[in-house]
């Protein structure tokens, strides 16, 4: 089990970059490995992943198809925003965080 002080599991977040970098080559990764910042043709994005879906996908190869079918096309539909994927998956939309 992992603790909100340790990372997520590396394959996880290599997965993640992997699939964010079909869209820009300019991205960050911010705390505890869960907070992504997506910058694209003068688009930025802030995009966090509950760590409880992250740790909790299975098998982990599962999560690329998520973030191909459900995350990017969410991201690009949304431009200058801040998205939050849930616990269960589910994604939300906010205005983007003024410290990011």
């Amino acid at each position: 089990m992992t603790t909100h002080e340790e990372d997520v599991d590396p394959v996880r977040i290599q997965i993640i970059l992997d699939c964010l970098e079909q869209i820009s080559d300019d991205i960050s990764v911010g705390e505890h490995l869960t907070l992504f910042v997506v910058h694209q043709d003068g688009h930025s994005w802030q995009l966090r992943f509950n760590r409880d879906f992250l740790e909790n996908v299975q098998p982990v190869e599962d999560l690329q198809p998520y973030i191909d079918t459900t995350v990017i096309p969410s991201l690009l539909a949304n431009p200058d925003r801040r998205l939050e994927v849930g616990p269960h998956g589910e994604i939300s939309v906010f205005s983007k965080s003024p410290t990011a």
